[in-house]
């Protein structure tokens, strides 16, 4: 009966001796830090490139795209001397990294003869309407340039969120469409006009 004590005493004293040694672990020392800050900023900036036909649509009585000229086969049909309709898809690769307003303007507002101040008899017409429709991502616009009038003209739409990718010109001229009658014939010279696709801010 008297022998527990004696047992358990060299255990007791054990477990007392190894808890002075597990204390003497000194902590680790605190690193040095320094935090450096990185900064940078992007302007608000458009980008638009050069214009192409459209490979995924058709064109019609168009020769080529040639730099920036658009060059129609022929403007007139021969049976009446009035106008060929004409259709090309134009695209442009462009990106607004903040909110913009994308315009098309007409110089012309229609395809009208360079020669000015020349008469232009009864019943001929000396300017050629068309139409220009203008897409990129959920936004599209109508350009009409229906040549009452020789005066620049222009349509356009805004977004509030930047944009990346493709805009899309889709340029027509309906057959016998003039300034004058319906399938009225057009007086000889060459025909002109200028689009001026402009992005920027709001």
């Amino acid at each position: 009966m008297t022998a527990l004590p004696v047992r358990l005493a060299p255990a007791l004293l054990l477990m007392t001796c190894a808890m002075p040694a597990t204390a003497q672990i000194a902590p680790a020392a605190p690193q040095p830090t320094s935090a450096l800050p990185v900064t940078g900023s992007v302007p608000d900036l458009c980008i638009l490139g050069d214009p192409r036909l459209d490979t995924g649509s058709a064109a019609l009585n168009v020769n080529a795209l040639t730099g920036r000229i658009l060059r129609i086969a022929a403007l007139t049909d021969p049976t009446n001397l009035s106008t060929r309709p004409v259709r090309a898809s134009l695209a442009f690769d462009a990106a607004c990294n903040y909110p913009y307003t994308l315009t098309v303007a007409s110089r012309n507002n229609g395809l009208w003869r360079q020669t000015i101040g020349t008469p232009t008899p009864n019943g001929f017409g000396n300017a050629v309407p068309y139409l220009a429709d203008v897409t990129w991502q959920e936004n599209s616009v109508r350009l009409d340039a229906d040549a009452t009038t020789r005066a620049p003209k222009s349509a356009g739409f805004s977004s509030a969120t930047a944009a990346a990718g493709t805009i899309t010109i889709d340029f027509r001229v309906l057959p016998g469409a003039t300034n004058a009658l319906a399938n009225a014939p057009l007086v000889a010279g060459d025909y002109t006009d200028t689009l001026t696709v402009t992005l920027g801010a709001q």
